[in-house]
């Protein structure tokens, strides 16, 4: 699978490309600082109509940034994809020092009101997340999900394995089985700066 960032208008000819392997992808719907994507209703259509199947959304979150409340990021997205999209939303949090503010359970508190909002909003939800990224945010690999733990995990590991094996050396948060990891972080995909994931 493919995961990029926001890009607004990407060509048909990309998505006819990523077709080619029958990849899954996931698209930044949400960005922390500059709020919703518009193009990736579109690009969920064009998608489509190259025959790709699994198209899901990412939403990178955080406490201290403009318009990041539960109602407006959940409302947002909701009002932001396509009709007929039925794939997940995955939550995404990256450690930036002015991105939080509160201490573990402030942060945390705030991770799960956007989970359950957008629940409420009728959304499927997924969390994203690596071992490190937790620690920063959290304070450590080891501080409990809580409530997270009942949705699937999306994890990193930029270790260029297909494999979810190494999960037990990199777990964190509680949780017990990912469902995606993301083994390579940064490289160009069909033109689109992209990470690759195995399920």
């Amino acid at each position: 699978g493919v995961n990029f960032g926001p890009y607004r208008d990407i060509d048909q000819g990309v998505f006819n490309c990523l077709k080619n392997g029958d990849r899954f992808l996931i698209q930044q719907i949400w960005t922390a600082e500059g709020g919703i994507n518009s193009g990736f209703a579109n690009n969920w259509k064009k998608a489509k109509a190259a025959g790709i199947t699994s198209f899901d959304a990412s939403a990178w979150i955080c406490n201290n940034c403009t318009g990041n409340n539960p109602v407006n990021i959940c409302r947002s997205i909701k009002n932001a994809l396509p009709d007929g999209f039925d794939g997940r939303v995955w939550i995404d949090f990256h450690w930036f020092p002015s991105y939080w503010v509160g201490d573990a359970d402030t942060r945390m508190g705030f991770v799960q009101a956007v989970a359950v909002e957008c629940r409420v909003n009728g959304l499927k939800i997924g969390i994203y997340s690596s071992s490190s990224k937790w620690a920063q945010v959290f304070g450590s690999a080891d501080y409990d999900a809580g409530l997270l733990k009942h949705f699937p995990l999306w994890y990193a590991h930029y270790d260029a394995s297909p494999s979810l094996d190494d999960w037990s050396s990199v777990s964190f948060g509680g949780f017990t089985k990912p469902t995606i990891k993301q083994y390579i972080g940064d490289m160009t995909v069909c033109s689109l700066v992209s990470g690759l994931n195995a399920s």
